[in-house]
């Protein structure tokens, strides 16, 4: 593995990391919103209220799961692009495009010099 191949797999690996406590935290913020959500409805005696123990872990487990997908699609999404990098790099290395139609002139000063004594 190349050093750039190494730096790209950190990069994909960090960022599904993001990705997966990004995804975490939103979860686990909506469960504890809708538990407060429920204990004052049941508080107000609209609801019939709802034990913090089961709803959480309900929502741990969700949020887990939902995190984890997350972050494993985006981290597959990284190696696939990792493996088209290395397929297409390697056919790049065995065919180098030359300078030609790469310059912005015509090609007709290709040999001349800059300085003013041609």
């Amino acid at each position: 593995m190349s050093k750039i191949e190494k730096r790209l797999l950190i990069l994909w690996f960090a960022l599904a990391f993001v990705v997966w406590n990004g995804v975490y935290d939103m979860r686990m913020h909506d469960t504890v919103r809708g538990y407060l959500l429920e204990t004052a409805e049941a508080s107000a005696g609209l609801g019939r209220g709802v034990e913090i123990r089961t709803y959480l872990h309900r929502g741990f487990v969700d949020a887990l799961a939902f995190s984890t997908a997350w972050s494993l699609g985006v981290f597959l999404a990284g190696l696939a692009t990792m493996q088209t990098y290395r397929r297409f790099h390697a056919a790049d290395l065995k065919v180098r495009p030359t300078n030609a139609g790469r310059s912005l002139s015509s090609g007709a000063d290709v040999g001349r010099s800059f300085s003013s004594g041609d």
